[in-house]
């Protein structure tokens, strides 16, 4: 029988795991670990949803990791090892791989919260938060429906428009701008409208007056406990080795030598382990399938 793999897992447990991958990604300041989290995280993605994400986001990762890398040693001009000068300021090799190692932390983030959306959706989001702040659950979840949704109109304006014409790639600045601020105004009055619908529609239902009461389909499985149990160990070695000062790279003021000693090999191969859980399921799920 399918179990869906990752989306099959308890909601708790699948948080769980966010949380302890984007502390562990956090918390370790070296460029091997760095590297390892960020491709673990490249591979989770193109699991999850065969790339797609990953191929609509290549622009922003690209532009934001060369943004981020390079603006350290822009303005941070700390270490010993010079590589030359810009503007008369000395570009460091330490500054630079200090960069380098932030722009992968960010990538991974950025990665690690597009599997969350692709895992964590609106009803998880809800059976997970609903019951400590009904309303503020509810608005974020809304929030996240919302910013694609209202890509998707915006394009479907767009479309209508340039039948009359009114389109924003073409003509002088002022036509483009004048264009683009009417499917702006189409949208928002479109969403307004909707949004009132929305809430007359809530109200006829009878939210908010009483306690709310809701149904839960997520139940937890044996397979939940073993995911929660070894993400959990997991993390606590991570953190008991962050604790100890493994995984941690010197850059300032002098970069240290990059060889890991067996502390740093074992806390490696730990949030590899970590990162990992989920292909674990993932390939278990595609096995039962399989045969």
């Amino acid at each position: 029988m399918r179990s869906d793999g990752l989306r099959g897992i308890h909601p708790a447990p699948a948080l769980l795991y966010f949380l302890a991958a984007g502390i562990c990604i956090m918390l370790f300041n070296h460029p091997f670990m760095a590297a390892f989290m960020l491709g673990m995280q490249i591979l989770l993605s193109i699991i999850l949803d065969k790339g797609r994400s990953l191929w609509r986001l290549r622009w922003v990762m690209v532009i934001g990791f060369g943004f981020v890398a390079l603006l350290n040693p822009l303005f941070n001009h700390r270490g010993m090892h010079i590589l030359f000068y810009f503007m008369d300021q000395p570009i460091t090799g330490e500054a630079l791989l200090y960069g380098v190692n932030q722009a992968m932390m960010l990538i991974s983030l950025i990665l690690l919260f597009v599997s969350f959306q692709t895992i964590i959706d609106p009803p998880k989001f809800l059976n997970l938060f609903a019951r400590f702040s009904p309303k503020a659950a509810l608005i974020v979840t809304m929030a996240f429906r919302f910013v694609p949704l209202f890509r998707k109109r915006l394009e479907n304006i767009s479309m209508v428009q340039r039948t009359k014409g009114i389109t924003v790639s073409s003509g002088t600045l002022k036509q483009r701008w004048l264009s683009g601020m009417r499917q702006l105004e189409t949208l928002l009055t479109l969403s307004m409208e909707e949004s009132v619908q929305t809430a007359e529609s809530m109200a006829a239902r009878g939210y908010g007056p009483r306690k709310r009461t809701s149904y839960v389909p997520y139940r937890w499985k044996l397979q939940d406990v073993v995911f929660a149990s070894a993400v959990f160990v997991l993390w606590i070695a991570c953190f008991g080795g962050w604790f100890l000062g493994k995984g941690q790279l010197i850059i300032y003021p002098r970069l240290e030598e990059w060889q890991l000693d067996s502390g740093d090999t074992i806390i490696l191969v730990t949030a590899v382990l970590l990162h990992a859980v989920p292909f674990i399921v993932e390939g278990r799920d595609y096995l039962l399938w399989r045969t």
